[in-house]
């Protein structure tokens, strides 16, 4: 059974939403940070814009770095963005 490939592109976006939700998670519960509010650069503290929070593309727009103050962003987040997205599709598949 052949799945659609848009629907694929769907639940793999959903994956890869979740995990970089997650991903707040893992970066704010031991720094005891709120949970609410708006993302933002771990080194300047620039909120970040809408299209920043893009899983996975926002780093490649940004060139893998703080559009405000340069520092690179850790790789690890659209490393994880991208294994949530691939997890979620091969359990949507088998």
């Amino acid at each position: 059974m052949e799945k659609e490939v848009s629907v694929i592109f769907l639940v793999f976006t959903i994956g890869s939403c979740l995990s970089s939700f997650f991903m707040v998670f893992v970066y704010r519960l031991p720094r005891h940070e709120s949970l609410g509010g708006r993302s933002h650069c771990e080194n300047c503290g620039q909120t970040l814009s809408p299209y920043q929070l893009i899983p996975i593309w926002s780093f490649f727009l940004l060139k893998g770095q703080c559009s405000h103050c340069a520092i690179p962003i850790n790789p690890l987040y659209p490393v994880s963005e991208l294994i949530g997205g691939i997890l979620l599709v091969i359990l949507y598949v088998f």
